[in-house]
């Protein structure tokens, strides 16, 4: 039974860490076959928070139960080398395991991941109470620092020393940190940033951050929506508010294109359309303050670059709002890179003038009629 956390709690933490993995790991399609992510020290991967085969028992132990035998393991447990042939073999297995039982084994993998918090907090409360507390009371801190297990493995000594309020060293950046007074997501992220993977990967842990924060403020903003106005509202509140008015600070056009309605948007052609759903699906919730007819030109602009890489899938996207920039991966290894102010612009002041007919403008922007001069 949980010290720190009630029965809902959990379960509610259960529901918001399936949408992070789904954005951090891999979606429904990616974890439903082996990959291999070529970072880091890992082997092949599979399921919701990609369960590495080389380094987790429970994986191995799991497949074992489900018809893989101890060749698999050992091809799975390596670090790459595996052909298309033998790979497409492992995967039909891996397909034949029933959905139930996968979810079954991934809230398995969840709860152990909650009882290492759990412990967390425990060892935090002996030194920070205040500490303590707020990771209890902040589920995207908590789910921040359930991320940051799943991905290093364990709360080190030096991470607890840290989460405590203590002064870290980092020999990757030679640099001394520490938490703020109110610990937050963002001082987890900053302990990221000077570890050997957040200095080798900067693009990979920022889309780690920004996609549990995405989550999380997207869940406070339709809270905030649907609460009557004689209600008090949630304590969360201000950070949707924040969030919300940050994005209007980066996109100041929003704030004219507020009141305006939604453009008619023009068809993506046929051989972009697929493509375009997959963008669109990764993307139609993130830049929220951008006009639609803006954030129709972006998704076509990202679109026509995956489609001119030979892209058949789009894994991941994730926004850079501090550069400006959208990043992200196409057939696991082929990357995506957008400037935002470049690829929101109508047509004719894009990458491909050609297509013009793809592309919208928003009222802001588009020609005004020459007024009649009286002669």
């Amino acid at each position: 039974m949980s010290k720190h956390f009630t029965e809902a709690q959990q379960d509610k933490l259960w529901e918001d860490y399936k949408q992070v993995m789904s954005l951090n790991e891999a979606n429904p399609q990616q974890a439903a076959r082996f990959s291999y992510a070529q970072k880091a020290n890992s082997t092949y991967s599979f399921g919701m928070a990609q369960y590495d085969v080389g380094a987790h028992a429970d994986a191995r132990k799991f497949l074992k139960t489900h018809d893989f035998t101890d060749h698999d393991i050992k091809a799975l447990s390596q670090h790459g080398g595996l052909d298309k042939h033998q790979l497409s073999a492992l995967n039909h297995k891996l397909s034949q395991i029933p959905q139930a039982e996968m979810e079954t084994f991934s809230r398995q993998q969840f709860d152990k991941q909650m009882h290492s918090l759990e412990q967390l907090i425990g060892n935090v409360d002996k030194k920070n109470p205040v500490h303590a507390s707020t990771i209890r009371q902040d589920n995207m801190l908590a789910m921040a620092l359930i991320d940051y297990k799943n991905q290093y493995g364990s709360f080190g000594p030096g991470f607890t020393a840290y989460v405590s309020g203590e002064s870290y060293h980092s020999s990757t950046t030679g640099k001394t940190i520490s938490a703020s007074d109110t610990l937050d997501i963002d001082d987890i992220k900053h302990f990221r940033d000077h570890t050997k993977y957040g200095v080798k990967h900067r693009d990979d842990s920022d889309r780690r951050i920004h996609n549990i924060k995405q989550v999380f403020n997207a869940q406070d903003l339709i809270h905030a929506e649907n609460t009557p106005p004689h209600q008090e509202k949630p304590h969360s509140e201000p950070a949707a508010k924040q969030a919300s008015a940050t994005s209007l600070q980066r996109h100041p056009t929003a704030l004219a294109h507020a009141s305006e309605k939604t453009p008619h948007l023009p068809p993506v052609p046929e051989g972009l359309q697929h493509l375009y759903q997959q963008v669109h699906d990764l993307m139609h919730k993130d830049l929220p303050t951008l006009h639609p007819a803006e954030k129709h030109n972006l998704m076509i602009n990202i679109t026509q670059q995956a489609h001119d890489m030979g892209a058949k899938k789009v894994d991941y996207l994730f926004t850079n709002q501090e550069k400006g920039l959208i990043h992200g991966q196409c057939d696991e290894f082929k990357d995506i890179q957008i400037k935002i102010a470049d690829a929101v612009k109508p047509p004719m002041t894009n990458n491909h003038p050609d297509q013009a007919h793809m592309h919208a403008q928003p009222p802001s922007l588009q020609q005004q009629p020459t007024p009649h001069r009286s002669l």
